[in-house]
């Protein structure tokens, strides 16, 4: 049901690693320098030093730095476009009525048309008939359970996509509190402890909850700003070292880019919980550990990787990951009967007196390695 939307960030995180392998070829050719040339062999002096003269004219150069840090950006933001469109689409297909949506893509859907329908010259690089934009709006209107959003509008967004207008973007899509619910995440939460060295989870927690979105993502902001600063300067006066951005910055956006799925597939479950589309577990055993919960299966197929919804006591919602599933001891990739008591082991915080909900059968996930 989701593997387009698990597929994006495995897309996002093949490009980090393609920016990684950059500085890693940048750090080989450092290396390099260090080589003896007299040490050579003569017939290949005069080849390796001309290789040698090019790589430090070249290292320190501010194409490559501004070639790093607008495709760190580009890969960032075109991540972001990508899976909101796939979580639009995503209503439709699982037969969420338009007029169930939430109430900011309704009110967005017909304002951004519109503004699409009497400014469509704002619009020409995104390959949009209005033709296409009109009728998909009128099955929207007149045929409540078969229609197609104009998703391609709905994400539109001017300038940079820094904390503020981050922020807006996923309201507008019905989102709110994006940074909010990224820090309650598990594993933004460990990533957070882990860089400012602080061991006390409940600490960690403290301090998310109670700074500034400015002081806790400021990475992607920097980010932005570099960006700016290099499109209109092209020489940025207080460079970052190559070191920084991969260690540094590329496994905040690893980790960022993680959260933010997870968000979506939240927000996903949430709506089809509203819609009364998930199977409810009757008969729960017990938890284990926080982690593992026994229960009965009922007539669903529960498949490995899929996802569990789990609903607090204070009717908060979660999506969580189905890390393993067992039954009578041995681990399996789904269930194979009907009423068969089975443990399952989730990616978050579970309790006795959570409520754990599913959805569907034959649920295909992209695994995520």
């Amino acid at each position: 049901m989701l593997e387009d939307i698990d597929k994006e960030l495995i897309t996002f995180y093949n490009r980090l690693d393609s920016i990684k392998e950059y500085i890693n070829l940048i750090e080989t050719e450092k290396e390099l320098l260090k080589i003896d040339i007299e040490s050579e062999k003569s017939n290949f002096k005069e080849q390796f030093s001309k290789i040698i003269m090019s790589i430090k004219n070249n290292k320190n150069s501010q194409v490559v730095y501004n070639a790093i840090i607008i495709s760190l950006y580009s890969c960032y933001e075109n991540y972001i476009d990508s899976i909101l469109t796939k979580y639009l689409e995503k209503f439709s297909v699982l037969n969420i009525p338009y007029k169930k949506l939430p109430k900011q893509i309704l009110d967005n859907h017909i304002t951004f048309v519109g503004n699409f329908l009497s400014n469509n010259h704002r619009y020409k690089n995104y390959e949009l008939e209005q033709a296409d934009v009109i009728n998909n709006l009128n099955n929207c209107l007149s045929n409540d359970n078969e229609y197609h959003l104009n998703s391609r509008i709905l994400i539109t967004h001017s300038g940079n996509l820094g904390i503020e207008a981050l922020n807006k973007l996923f309201t507008q899509v019905g989102i709110t509190n994006l940074f909010g619910k990224i820090k309650e995440n598990k594993e933004y939460s460990n990533y957070y402890g882990i860089q400012n060295e602080i061991k006390d989870e409940n600490e960690v927690k403290r301090i998310l909850s109670n700074s500034n979105d400015e002081i806790i993502f400021y990475i992607l902001q920097d980010l932005v700003n570099r960006r700016n600063g290099i499109a209109h300067t092209w020489n940025e006066d207080e460079r970052i070292s190559i070191e920084t951005i991969k260690e540094k910055y590329i496994e905040f956006f690893i980790i960022f880019g993680k959260s933010i799925h997870d968000v979506i597939i939240s927000e996903i479950y949430n709506i089809l919980y509203k819609n009364k589309k998930l199977f409810e577990f009757k008969i729960i055993h017990k938890v284990i550990d926080n982690k593992i919960v026994c229960l009965n299966n009922g007539n669903q197929k529960i498949i490995l990787n899929s996802y569990l919804y789990v609903v607090k006591t204070t009717g908060k919602g979660y999506a969580m990951r189905i890390e393993n599933i067992q039954q009578n001891n041995n681990d399996i990739k789904k269930t194979a009967k009907n009423n068969a008591d089975i443990g399952i082991k989730v990616d978050g915080y579970i309790k006795t007196s959570d409520k754990f909900f599913y959805f569907g059968a034959d649920i295909q996930v992209w695994k995520i390695e």
